[in-house]
């Protein structure tokens, strides 16, 4: 996966004209995280400064992460890391929330094919045990219509991820 950064700016010099700020990996943790805010903060060319926020992105496709608390950017990170387009996909599909995504995940994942057709056949296949002179009678491009009625899915460069709607 690409790196999933983020740049937390020193608010005390930004209202003053001034950057200065820190380029965080947000895989590397909460506890990671939070000590270099904390140590940016530290060294910010303002005294009594200690409000930051969310400036800028890497990684995180479309997913707004200002006003995000630090907990919940370093959980979409390490889903992401861990899923990769799929996570994204599915962060996009529930609007960028991580629960709802890894529910999704857990509770409705069929797999992932080639096309939605080859997921027509897989399902035909384990319901029915198809003879092979049969075959070429089964139109699952028809079947494939119908299930996409109890079905989303989530295109990636592996193939059409299948989840069942509920």
């Amino acid at each position: 996966m690409s790196e999933l950064k983020v740049y937390f700016a020193d608010l005390a010099a930004y209202n003053s004209g001034h950057l200065h700020g820190v380029w965080v990996d947000a895989c590397d943790g909460e506890e990671s995280v939070r000590e270099q805010i904390d140590n940016m903060i530290k060294a910010s060319p303002f005294p009594g400064a200690e409000e930051y926020e969310v400036h800028d992105q890497v990684g995180f496709d479309s997913i707004v992460l200002k006003n995000r608390a630090i907990s919940d950017i370093c959980e979409l990170a390490e889903f992401i890391n861990e899923h990769e387009e799929l996570a994204l996909g599915l962060l996009d599909n529930f609007h960028n929330c991580v629960e709802f995504a890894k529910n999704a995940l857990r509770d409705n994942y069929q797999g992932c094919y080639g096309s939605f057709e080859d997921y027509a056949k897989h399902v035909c296949r384990e319901c029915y045990d198809i003879p092979d002179v049969l075959e070429n009678y089964i139109d699952y491009k028809a079947l494939a219509h119908d299930l996409e009625l109890t079905t989303y899915t989530i295109e990636t460069y592996d193939g059409v991820h299948v989840f069942i709607d509920h």
